[in-house]
């Protein structure tokens, strides 16, 4: 059974892997409402957030409200950000745990920044966090793994980066076009 398990995992990366980089992903791109989108995805993962004890703040203004995405693609991206994020979180005390989901507009762009009060990573982290890897690596987190989310991000004619705060965190900038 674990067998099978690996060989779906592999088939399903390489199929999400496949559509984020085949031509196709762009005929499907669409005015997208990420407020609506990051809503949707805090209200399933409220559980995980409440157990966390984690506190979220959202903050897109009205520019940058419709960017231009595949909808299945922009909530896996999501997904997989929200689930590194939670991760970090998880290895600070509660009393120190927020998320904060900020969109800022690009002239014809917007960012979308992604930023926790966890610990951060190491140097070491941060250099492999995006790069592809073997999706039955350890920690690989299968088709929500952040080298698949760097790949539709850029099937979508955007990008994602990473980074750590000033002092302490960590975060991740998605760059999609704007909608107008």
């Amino acid at each position: 059974q674990a067998a099978r398990r690996s060989r779906h995992a592999v088939e399903l990366i390489g199929s999400l892997q496949a559509a984020a980089a085949e031509p196709g992903l762009e005929g499907r791109l669409q005015a997208v409402a990420w407020e609506e989108a990051l809503r949707d995805l805090l209200e399933l993962q409220a559980p995980e957030l409440e157990r966390l004890g984690a506190v979220v703040t959202l903050s897109v203004p009205a520019d940058v409200r419709l960017v231009i995405a595949e909808p299945v693609a922009l909530d896996r991206v999501f997904h997989g950000l929200m689930s590194a994020s939670l991760k970090n979180l998880e290895r600070v005390p509660v009393s120190e745990r927020q998320l904060e989901f900020t969109a800022t507009p690009l002239g014809e762009w917007a960012s979308l920044t992604i930023r926790d009060t966890g610990p951060g990573w190491t140097d070491d982290e941060l250099e492999r966090l995006l790069r592809p890897a073997d999706p039955l690596s350890p920690g690989s987190e299968g088709p929500f793994s952040l080298p698949v989310c760097a790949a539709l991000a850029h099937g979508m004619g955007g990008s994602l980066i990473a980074g750590n705060g000033a002092l302490r965190g960590a975060w991740f900038r998605l760059s999609l076009p704007v909608n107008h």
